[in-house]
């Protein structure tokens, strides 16, 4: 069997190796709750998980046999379930998943984690760690309907429009809100803010806010919240820098133009079709641009970890918690000492700062 790391050019996250804990902890959650969604509401079949994807020498591969995916005879009646779904998909992420999820999310900020007991935050860890999974599920879903929507809106485009550069479609699918622009728009507001008091309060504000944003999925990586460098850094860069709200508005003129231009173009005929299709690739784009800013359970759970590990006596540093492997920690935390651990913590470092000074292979044969 091969494996292969071809689609991760595309990807967002798992560009550099996977830490012991992500291994152990969220990484099945993520990929195995997603393929078990995409099975449930597409009558896709995919294979047992160990078939699907794999860690190898600290890197994510999954199976290289996706094109068996479309060999299989729910493949039939996936058009019609697909598009079935794509009028609601939307409404589901944005009127029931993103509301429950945020409501279990406040729940959780108001817990005070020094205050529980080791075996109630590791039990708090594993049902963060559930919610988060379940979202990641839900969040590629509403993926999956953004990316055709743009692909669609892409060809009619090109067949009806008349353009001779096709890729203008791309300005019809700019200048709306959404949480990035919103999180910029504050943060240079508050660059601007010459009392140095008054701008540490609204920064702490906005950290508040906006502080859990990942730089990757893995756990091992520090949230904006936790970076003060980071956030010090922006306000520097921003103080400079023009209002992005002035981005916005000359997004919008370009997006209103390119409208104008369609409606001069496109055939009469043809107009409620790519109407359709644009309102359809413009809704999904405004979610897709907004999603990575409710990941939120990252944050909470490294706190979780981070005070498990602060409890164990012999960890220097609660960070190197994450070169464990969380049912390594279970059971340390349980029996109360670190002695199994503090060697492979030193080994798994150095082991996985070497490989993040190398590539791994395309593909491996197993």
């Amino acid at each position: 069997m091969a494996w292969t790391r071809r689609f991760f050019d595309q990807w967002e996250w798992y560009h550099k190796p996977i830490s012991p804990m992500e291994e152990s902890l969220l990484l099945p959650q993520h990929i195995n709750r997603s393929t078990a969604l995409f099975s449930k509401r597409l009558g896709i079949r995919f294979p047992a998980p160990e078939q699907t994807w794999k860690v190898i020498d600290g890197w994510l591969y999954f199976t290289d046999r996706y094109r068996q995916l479309f060999l299989q005879a729910g493949i039939i009646g996936l058009p019609g379930r697909f598009f079935g779904q794509l009028p609601i998909v939307k409404d589901h992420w944005l009127k029931e998943v993103q509301p429950k999820y945020q409501k279990r999310i406040d729940e959780l900020k108001r817990l005070i984690l020094e205050s529980c007991k080791n075996d109630e935050l590791v039990d708090l860890v594993k049902k963060t760690v559930d919610t988060e999974g379940d979202l990641m599920a839900e969040s590629m879903y509403v993926v999956l309907f953004a990316v055709p929507g743009e692909v669609a809106l892409k060809y009619a485009y090109k067949t009806l429009a008349g353009d001779p550069n096709p890729s203008n479609y791309r300005e019809l699918l700019v200048g709306f809100p959404d949480r990035g622009i919103e999180a910029d728009v504050v943060l240079w507001k508050i660059s601007q803010i010459t009392d140095g008091a008054k701008q540490k309060a609204q920064l702490d504000k906005w950290l508040n806010e906006f502080g859990h944003r990942i730089q990757d999925k893995d756990i091992v990586f520090p949230t904006l919240g936790e970076n003060a460098k980071m956030a010090a850094a922006l306000i520097k860069l921003y103080k400079g820098a023009p209002s992005p709200a002035l981005r916005v508005k000359a997004a919008v003129k370009r997006r209103e133009s390119r409208e104008e231009y369609v409606k001069e173009h496109v055939g009469s005929w043809a107009w409620p079709f790519f109407e359709a299709i644009k309102k359809t690739a413009q809704e999904y784009a405004r979610v897709r641009n907004s999603r990575p800013f409710y990941y939120q359970g990252n944050q909470l759970i490294r706190k979780m970890l981070i005070t498990l590990a602060g409890r164990l006596p012999g960890i220097n540093d609660p960070q190197d918690v994450f070169f464990v492997r969380f049912d390594e920690l279970e059971k340390a935390v349980k029996i109360k000492t670190s002695e199994n651990i503090k060697e492979k913590i030193k080994e798994r470092k150095a082991e996985y700062h070497k490989r993040l000074l190398t590539e791994p292979p395309l593909t491996i044969n197993d």
